[in-house]
């Protein structure tokens, strides 16, 4: 596989960062919400700037983007990048539409943060995307994909159930990551 050029690409990251960061802390202390508050918060200002207000997840987001990408260069292995993003990106929003839409029929964890419901959702996209990512996208045999996928996403899954306050955006993608440093290295 090709190198990644990371000088120029981790400039361009971190000057987005800090852009955003820096957005997120003006909107902050000018309106009391978070970035992503304020963009949702024209359909249901109360309860949306309320929520997010006590998350970090906004905050976090970049943070484990920057060590899959240096990981995924390190290792010379863009699975280690693309896969770990995915599973945050795809699997928590999932998780959360689940936990929304289900959760009043399930149990719920952590003072309502976390519903079960809403962990089964993220425990099966997880499932399904890294099965797809290692057998189809990467060509790892079947069987062992089959292993790291059953794996991954129970770890995966326990760690994002344990993980509040948006602190989910940081542990997932690093656990992923983790893990499959270990299984595929």
């Amino acid at each position: 596989m090709q190198r990644i050029n990371y000088c120029s690409t981790f400039k361009c990251l971190c000057n987005a960062y800090y852009f955003y960061l820096l957005l997120t802390i003006y909107l902050y202390f000018r309106t009391r919400c978070t970035v992503t508050s304020f963009f949702i918060s024209a359909r249901d200002s109360v309860t949306m700037s309320i929520g997010f207000l006590l998350s970090f997840g906004s905050i976090f987001f970049p943070v484990p983007v920057y060590i899959c990408f240096f990981a995924a260069n390190k290792f010379d292995n863009y699975l280690l990048f693309v896969l770990p993003i995915s599973i945050l990106t795809i699997s928590d929003t999932v998780a959360e539409w689940g936990g929304k839409r289900w959760g009043s029929f399930s149990r719920s964890f952590f003072q309502g943060q976390k519903t079960l419901a809403g962990s089964i959702c993220f425990a099966v996209s997880c499932f399904f995307i890294t099965l797809v990512m290692l057998a189809v996208i990467f060509r790892i045999p079947f069987g062992k994909s089959f292993l790291i996928t059953a794996s991954l996403s129970v770890i995966v899954t326990a760690v994002e159930l344990v993980s509040l306050k948006g602190y989910d955006n940081l542990t997932v993608p690093i656990s992923a990551l983790a893990l499959l440093i270990l299984f595929l290295e």
